[in-house]
């Protein structure tokens, strides 16, 4: 049976929910999909993006192996990026994945890269994942 990439993702953002660290800092602000309209200015942040790169499956669909962007956005600086993506790190790499439809791994694989976005008028951290799925 194949596995269907939607649910990798939401699997991901639901370990992010339910880790109270992580929820301390962005509440339940935590997406899949980046915003087409970051320049009306009622985003609120921080917040974070889990957002699907590329992938490759096995023949018969059954296993998968995605790779995944985490962004966190701050309008207050990288500092505050940092101290959230900490937070995703812990809970997110080396850790099982389980969905109601999914198994599976995570792992950082790519360390944070730290910049500013104009078009988001905000600082951000993205750090790439391997999700290995069945």
């Amino acid at each position: 049976m194949a596995v269907d990439i939607s649910d990798v993702m939401f699997a991901v953002r639901r370990t992010l929910i339910s880790n109270a660290d992580v929820t301390e800092l962005v509440k339940d602000r935590i997406y899949t999909k980046h915003f087409y309209d970051f320049d009306n200015g009622t985003i609120p942040m921080p917040l974070v993006i889990v957002d699907l790169d590329s992938g490759l499956a096995n023949y018969g669909g059954g296993n998968q192996r995605l790779t995944l962007y985490i962004y966190v956005y701050s309008r207050e600086s990288t500092a505050e990026c940092g101290e959230i993506y900490e937070k995703i790190y812990t809970a997110l790499h080396a850790q099982r994945l389980v969905g109601d439809t999914i198994k599976g791994m995570t792992q950082e694989i790519s360390r944070p890269l730290c910049d500013y976005n104009y078009q988001a008028r905000s600082y951000f951290y993205r750090a790439t994942y391997l999700v290995l799925a069945t």
